[in-house]
């Protein structure tokens, strides 16, 4: 006796299990991007804080007024990134930091200035009373460091 022929069913049972299958990848992928999405979003909320708790333009004027009243000035370069992230830091008080602008095709640049005061790295602070060097920090600084570093 020959067996009966499922073949018909066989294959749209197996076809639908596919389809089923399928979909719930898809919704898995969905579901999963959505999570990565949250994750992405609470992880730049939590470490977007880029250290600098000087919170009102307040604490940024005064911080960059005594800066540049105890003699410390900023070399940099223009479209040095953390050149601009060191400019950002200060907001509205960036106006009273002294700057030295190293770019030889910048406008106002003093490129000699900065190979005299051997600039390798920007931003570079540097300390200077009666025209000598006193301290020299290289690289971004957090503006608590800066207050720590001053004295302000």
């Amino acid at each position: 006796m020959d067996e009966p022929e499922y073949g018909i069913i066989n294959d749209f049972a197996w076809n639908f299990t596919n389809f089923i299958l399928q979909a719930e990848v898809v919704y898995m992928r969905k579901k999963m991007r959505f999570i990565f999405l949250i994750l992405v979003v609470l992880l730049i909320a939590v470490c977007g804080d880029t250290g600098n708790n000087a919170k009102t333009s307040d604490d940024q004027n005064k911080l960059a007024k005594c800066l540049t009243e105890k003699g410390w000035v900023m070399y940099g370069t223009t479209n040095c990134s953390a050149c601009i992230a060191q400019k950002k830091a200060f907001g509205d008080g960036w106006k009273y930091i002294s700057y030295i602008e190293c770019d030889p095709y910048e406008k106002n640049s003093n490129p000699e200035l900065c190979l005299k005061r051997n600039i390798n790295k920007t931003p570079t602070w540097i300390l200077e009373v009666d025209g000598k060097e006193v301290k020299r920090l290289e690289s971004y600084q957090i503006l608590e460091d800066l207050v720590v570093h001053a004295g302000c």
